[in-house]
């Protein structure tokens, strides 16, 4: 059986309290270690490669990155107010897409590894 050694989360910094809870429960499974490091995800797409040369080149090699991407907006306001809309959209699509990229180059150049993306949990509204 494998283990999990090693787990990298980027959290906002905002997030960076949950992102310890997360952290510590992952040691608690097992993992050996388990570093939290502030992430912009709201940054454009130029920051977001410095940030994934930047984790591959500090961390090495990954086998698995797990991407858990999204916000749940409003939907009524979505529905009647378009520039809110559509900054839900960068957050949610647009955002993912200008981090997975850069993410799925590293693999590849690599020559191994998987990235498993969760989208935003807008189908499970209150």
């Amino acid at each position: 059986m494998r283990r999990l050694l090693a787990v990298v989360l980027a959290a906002l910094d905002s997030d960076k309290a949950a992102a310890e809870e997360n952290a510590a429960w992952l040691r608690g499974a097992g993992a050996a270690t388990v570093d939290v490091v502030g992430f912009d995800a709201w940054a454009d797409p130029d920051e977001h490669q410095r940030f994934v040369d930047w984790v591959f080149g500090h961390y090495g090699d990954f086998d698995v990155v797990y991407l858990a991407w999204g916000v749940l907006g409003d939907q009524d306001r979505n529905a009647r107010d378009a520039r809110a809309a559509l900054a839900e959209i960068r957050t949610n699509l647009t955002g993912a897409v200008s981090l997975l990229i850069p993410i799925a180059n590293r693999l590849e150049q690599q020559g191994h590894g998987t990235a498993v993306v969760m989208s935003s949990a807008a189908a499970e509204r209150p």
